[in-house]
Parts: structure tokens; C-alpha cells; sequence
């Protein structure tokens, strides 16, 4: 609200159906169909920009990465007594 205020622009919301696939006739869906359609001035979210993608709209560098992680229980060894039997369990 403050950049608002400071840089004296408006805000508008357009809820879209998905971050753009192209349809094949040349025209996009989603964000980058609202920004091929001058609907939208910027989206500004993280979504790949792709050879197709860049073809049709402008990308800004990069400026941030996040890293992410995913932690879970380090796997367990199960002993298996007779494993070397088990294996003919089927013809059994």
C-alpha cells in the first residue's frame, strides 16, 4: 500500500485461469494471455519464462532465488531373516 501511495499507481486483481499455455491460434491463456491482450501491465509471479513464453512477453531478471528443501526420516534397514530363502517363497 505504501508503493502505491509513493509511486502514485492503482492496483487492479484479474483472476486468471493459469500461469498461460498457448492455444494455437496464437493467442495465450492466463497471465500471459492478459499481458498479450494488454489486459495486464505485469504479472508479478514465478513462472518459467520459456522460449515460447519469451516470444510473447518481456521478462525482468531474475532477482531472487529460494532454495527449498524437504526433510524426511532417514530410511531404516528391516533385517530379513533366511532373505536368501525367501526368494524361492513363489515356486513354493
Amino acid at each position: 500500500r505504501m508503493a502505491v501511495q509513493y509511486m502514485n499507481f492503482t492496483v487492479e486483481l484479474n483472476p486468471t485461469s493459469g500461469f498461460g499455455s498457448y492455444l494455437g491460434n496464437g493467442s495465450w491463456n492466463g497471465m500471459i494471455g492478459l499481458l498479450q491482450r494488454k489486459e495486464a501491465e505485469m504479472a508479478p509471479l514465478d513462472f518459467t519464462p520459456s522460449y515460447s513464453r519469451r516470444a510473447v512477453v518481456d521478462f525482468s531478471p531474475i532477482i531472487g532465488s529460494e532454495k527449498l528443501a524437504i526433510i524426511s526420516q532417514a530410511p531404516v534397514r528391516v533385517p530379513r531373516p533366511f532373505l536368501l530363502f525367501q526368494i524361492y517363497a513363489p515356486l513354493v
